[in-house]
């Protein structure tokens, strides 16, 4: 299991638990073990180690959310999009439950209208539209069901309305897909695709090459060498701007509000201390626009 954030660049870990197996008592004692070897007041941005992550994000793995949530319950535990979209999809060409080519299709379509609601209003009309309007999902009478047995009770785990609307900082992420990238630095550079037979040849690798990857790797970040860590599409670089610096007002050190680039009477407020902006985007702390307008506009602000 990895440990890493949003912002960690090219998948650098923050952390690596090796276990044995995956179940819910072995991955309790892994995580309690991890616990207690980071730093117990700064770790989780100065949370503390027995406070933890404000966010943890994972795929539907029930003994793993079960574990983290027993060593951090403070910790909101948020479910994969993708991963969530990719399970609903494997049950929609399961052979067993009878589901026609050509309706596939339209299927996940409408779960995934689901997913990405941007607002509750939206994501109960959907839910209506595909309990009682939509005709192709009425033709398969175990869907729905299922749909609710699994995930419509615990929307708020997914639903991107959720995380715009409670202004959670996932930075614009709603995948775990990080710790893909991550393990694909660990597989191609690290083991270079080599299968170890043994725990004391694996943890040999991981304390011997991975240290001095990741020293170089770090002191490639810091200083500007971004382009060996494969950030050259990463939203968290500059973000070309098109808003004029006479369209930023700045209200505080920190708080500004930026002009809409296509309503003339629309202005978003923006904090760039934290993060966060009135926008879509910026209610997750995502890099958005109006905080690059305001970054730009005005170098000497701090920004998060």
């Amino acid at each position: 299991f990895n440990f890493i954030t949003p912002s960690m660049a090219g998948g650098l870990s923050l952390g690596i638990v090796i276990t044995s197996c995956e179940t819910e008592s072995v991955l309790r004692d892994a995580f309690a073990l991890f616990q207690e070897t980071i730093d117990q007041q700064k770790s989780f941005f100065n949370r503390g180690a027995k406070l933890g992550p404000r966010l943890v994000m994972t795929d539907d793995c029930l003994p793993l959310r079960k574990a983290l949530a027993t060593i951090w319950p403070e910790a909101k535990l948020l479910l994969c999009q993708w991963h969530l979209v990719n399970s609903v999809w494997r049950y929609i060409h399961a052979a067993s439950h009878k589901i026609e080519h050509r309706d596939r299709q339209h299927l996940i379509f409408e779960f995934r209208k689901l997913v990405y609601s941007q607002t509750k209003a939206a994501y109960d009309d959907q839910v209506d539209s595909m309990l009682n309007e939509d005709e192709v999902i009425a033709k398969y009478e175990n869907f729905i069901p299922y749909l609710e047995d699994v995930y419509l009770g615990r929307c708020e785990d997914w639903c991107l309305y959720s995380r715009i609307e409670d202004h959670l900082p996932t930075h614009g992420q709603n995948t775990n897909n990080f710790v893909e990238s991550s393990f694909k630095l660990l597989k191609d550079l690290i083991l270079k695709r080599q299968r170890c037979y043994n725990i004391c040849e694996l943890l040999q690798i991981l304390l011997d090459d991975e240290s001095s990857i990741t020293r170089q790797r770090l002191l490639d970040i810091s200083s500007g060498r971004f382009q060996q860590v494969h950030l050259q599409h990463s939203r968290y670089k500059s973000i070309h701007v098109k808003i004029l610096r006479e369209n930023v007002h700045r209200i505080s050190d920190t708080h500004f509000m930026v002009k809409s680039e296509t309503k003339d009477d629309v202005f978003y407020s923006l904090d760039l201390s934290g993060g966060f902006g009135d926008c879509c985007i910026g209610s997750t702390c995502a890099p958005f626009k109006h905080k690059a307008a305001a970054a730009h506009g005005y170098p000497g602000a701090s920004t998060s």
